[in-house]
């Protein structure tokens, strides 16, 4: 099983000191900063917990635990329950 995410997700959940505030934990990034067809560069393993992205934002000081992946994952099945599409 897999779970795709798209760059732009990837980007604006980042949770790199350059992104979130280390003192409060609070979100500095303003997701209307983040281009909308912002890509993903590169991927670099980090040992056997994380990933590191690359975006081509120039942004590259994110790293994302497996552990963080999975809850993101599972936050998004949950979103997606929770809100049927619809169509009118």
């Amino acid at each position: 099983e897999y779970f795709t995410f798209s760059p732009f997700h990837l980007r604006t959940v980042c949770a790199c000191a350059a992104c979130v505030d280390e003192n409060t934990g609070k979100k500095t990034l303003n997701d209307k900063d983040v281009p909308l067809d912002i890509k993903a560069t590169q991927f670099q393993r980090v040992g056997r917990y994380a990933v590191a992205v690359t975006f081509s934002d120039g942004h590259r000081t994110g790293i994302y635990s497996f552990e963080r992946l999975k809850k993101l994952e599972n936050d998004m099945k949950d979103f997606q329950k929770e809100n049927k599409p619809f169509s009118l």
